[in-house]
Parts: C-alpha cells; sequence; structure tokens
C-alpha cells in the first residue's frame, strides 16, 4: 500500500526543518567567536550538530517506511528538541536577542514540525501505520 498524501506531505515537511535547521546550526558554530577561537569546541559542536541530524533523518526515513517506532521516535525528538530550545531561551537566551526574521524562521519551522505530526498520528497518517501494525484501520486508537 503507497503511504497517503499525508504522510508524504509530513516526511517533506520533517525533511525540510532538518535540513534548514543543520544549516542554521552549521552556520551560527561557525560565526561564532568561542567556537572559532577553540577549535576542539567548535568541532565537537559541529559533529553534536550533524550526529543529531543524522539521528532525525534515520527516524524521518523509517517513518516514510511505515516503521511505527519512528514515528513515536520522531515524536519524542521533536518534544526533547522543543522543551530543550526553551529551556535554553529561558536561562541563556533575551528575547531581545532574536530579531523579527528569526522569530518567522524559528515559528514557521515549528508550525512545520507541529503540522507533520498532526499528519502522522491523526486521520489518514494514524490509519495507514495501523494498518500496517496488523490492526484494522476502522478501529480508533
Amino acid at each position: 500500500m503507497e503511504a497517503p498524501r499525508q504522510i508524504k506531505t509530513a516526511i517533506a515537511l520533517s525533511s525540510t526543518v532538518v535540513v534548514l535547521e543543520t544549516a542554521d546550526r552549521l552556520w551560527r558554530i561557525s560565526s561564532d567567536s568561542d567556537a572559532t577561537t577553540f577549535t576542539r569546541l567548535g568541532f565537537n559542536l559541529r559533529i553534536a550538530t550533524l550526529v543529531s541530524a543524522v539521528l532525525v533523518a534515520t527516524f524521518i526515513f523509517f517513518a516514510a517506511r511505515r516503521r511505527h517506532w519512528a514515528r513515536v521516535a520522531l515524536l519524542v525528538s521533536t518534544l526533547a528538541g522543543w522543551c530543550l530550545w526553551l529551556l535554553g531561551f529561558s536561562w541563556f537566551r533575551t528575547g531581545a536577542e532574536y530579531g523579527g526574521w528569526r522569530w518567522l524562521g524559528y515559528g514557521t519551522l515549528t508550525a512545520f514540525e507541529l503540522t507533520a505530526l498532526v499528519l502522522l498520528f491523526f486521520g489518514p497518517g494514524a490509519r495507514w501505520y495501523r494498518a500496517a501494525s496488523g490492526r484494522s484501520p476502522s478501529t480508533s486508537a
């Protein structure tokens, strides 16, 4: 059974978020004075960024292949990322640090992530995963 349009859209949105967030983080690391002064710190930050991007990309890849565990892992990693961002924002940043364009960018990426999760866990997307696990698509979760 081919993936419904909602799943394809969710995978495209999630992939877009991973690429844009990874590029943004790598750009911010390259322009950070501490990361450029202390090369080991910059190297470690780049490696951590790339490893987390590969991990999330793996979840997206397997979610597109109808693996329920990957869909749940994507949910958990997205929620954990939001929590870490809020924690870092409240402890280390001020709202004035972000210009309007940056807020617009983060808001758009967050909306993409939220939309992808809704498409994966509700409606035809959820029924597609339930059908793969052997349960009837008509049963409610």
